[in-house]
């Protein structure tokens, strides 16, 4: 092992004894003799185990790789949105399906891959995905309306009615007419 690398460890290690001391002290202070910690003392605490988390090369790889995946999703987000303006649905609905890989909870690339899947008649592909965006944004607009034309376009009329309406209760925005309304 390098020497720059065992004083990396060695550096760590000590960091992990004074915030372990700190730890202690804490908790020994609020079990055994009932006293409640202040919140800036509180908070030196936690700012100290975020110090020790960016010594750790687990805490700064998983760091790093967050940025780069947003990075990622963003990248296959705008690489979808050229290949569906270019006509290659497909295409964009691949690379919006790496995205959500990348950014589960983003319930706009939910939104785009279901309204490319319309663009292909997969109709039912789009609820399900319209369906998913709003698991994550339960009073979305554009999901709840981009739905609504889908399920018309099976024939779901009841069920088409309910959702431009309840998307019509959100804050009115008149993109939502030139969504299948």
């Amino acid at each position: 092992m390098s020497n720059s690398k065992e004083d990396h460890f060695e550096k760590i290690g000590y960091r992990i004894k004074q915030i372990m001391r700190s730890v202690n002290d804490t908790y020994r202070y609020i079990c055994e003799d009932d006293y409640l910690p202040e919140p800036s003392e509180l908070k030196l605490i936690l700012v100290q185990i975020e110090s020790l988390l960016d010594l750790l090369p687990l805490g700064n790889l998983y760091k790093v790789e967050s940025k780069n995946s947003s990075k990622n999703a963003k990248h296959y987000e705008m690489s979808g949105c050229e290949k569906g303006n270019a006509g290659n649905y497909q295409g964009a609905i691949d690379d919006f399906t790496k995205a959500i890989e990348i950014n589960p909870s983003n319930a706009y690339l939910y939104i785009i891959r279901g309204f490319t899947k319309s663009e292909l008649n997969d109709y039912q592909g789009a609820i399900e995905d319209y369906n998913q965006a709003l698991v994550i944004d339960p009073n979305n607009e554009y999901a709840l309306s981009n739905r609504g034309f889908a399920k018309l376009q099976l024939g779901e009329k009841e069920s088409s009615l309910a959702d431009y309406s309840k998307a019509l209760e959100s804050p009115f925005d008149a993109d939502i007419y030139s969504k299948g309304l």
